[in-house]
């Protein structure tokens, strides 16, 4: 990184929320890994994109191969719409859609404290408008989403 910008040279990071296998530590990494380097980010020569939460999509080899799916604990998610960003791990039990929402926002919020602009491809006050949605929707049918825990 240092030796990119030494040399002038602009970078485009693209961040995931939620990978399946994201735990709070690696959360905390990506954190630091934008602290680390704020100091170069009032140059402009490291922009940013943070995709909204990970969705997983029924043409992904997460979910179309077995073997994957086995080892992020995804096998039991199906087709259904709802579960393309409300999925579950049986795996990582902690990385539920609430978890995922809020590490979106606090990753936007820390990237803008920092100083840290977008990439010109990040329409980001629509992401936070899809947020809000898939919020809101989350929130409406909690009664019928719910995580997946192993049973004792």
């Amino acid at each position: 990184v240092n030796t990119l910008y030494k040399y002038g040279i602009s970078q485009d990071w693209l961040l995931i929320v939620g990978y399946p296998s994201e735990t709070e530590l690696d959360f905390e990494e990506t954190k630091k890994l934008l602290r680390r380097y704020a100091h170069l980010a009032s140059s402009k020569k490291i922009k940013i994109g943070i995709t909204p939460t990970f969705a997983l999509l029924s043409n992904s080899p997460l979910v179309t191969d077995k073997n994957m799916s086995v080892k992020y604990g995804l096998d039991h998610n199906n087709q259904d719409p709802l579960s393309q960003k409300f999925w579950t791990s049986t795996r990582y039990l902690d990385n539920t859609y609430p978890v995922r929402s809020k590490r979106w926002k606090e990753l936007i919020g820390l990237s803008e404290e920092l100083g840290y602009q977008f990439t010109s491809g990040m329409p980001i006050d629509k992401w936070r408008n899809t947020i809000a949605s898939l919020d809101q929707i989350y929130n409406d049918q909690k009664t019928t989403i719910f995580s997946i825990r192993p049973s004792k």
